[in-house]
């Protein structure tokens, strides 16, 4: 059995997010505004991702949750809808996508 004493809270949710195919890592592929996360790494077409959580895992943003109201594509690049509205969504900022 693995250790877990080690491990912090996120690493454990993260874990348990993959394991169970319900979470998905994204990264900011552009500045976006504190209501849209714009990522290059989403697959599906437009509304695929409504009713998701958006979990945000580094600064300004960590720990906090918002959910995805609307969900749209454009060349390659997705744009979700956040609310309630969150700090701002920068190039390179990550969070958690989870399909609850």
């Amino acid at each position: 059995m693995a250790v877990l004493q080690a491990r912090t809270r996120l690493q454990i949710r993260e874990a348990v997010g993959y394991n169970t195919r319900l979470m998905e890592l994204i990264t900011a592929a552009a500045n976006g505004t504190t209501t849209t996360f714009l990522s290059d790494h989403l697959r599906g077409g437009a509304d695929d991702h409504n009713g998701k959580w958006w979990v945000g895992t580094d600064s300004p943003n960590a720990g906090i949750y918002s959910n995805v109201s609307d969900s749209s594509i454009a060349s390659g690049r997705t744009t979700l809808t956040l609310y309630p509205a969150v700090s701002s969504t920068l190039t390179s900022d990550t969070a958690e996508l989870w399909a609850m």
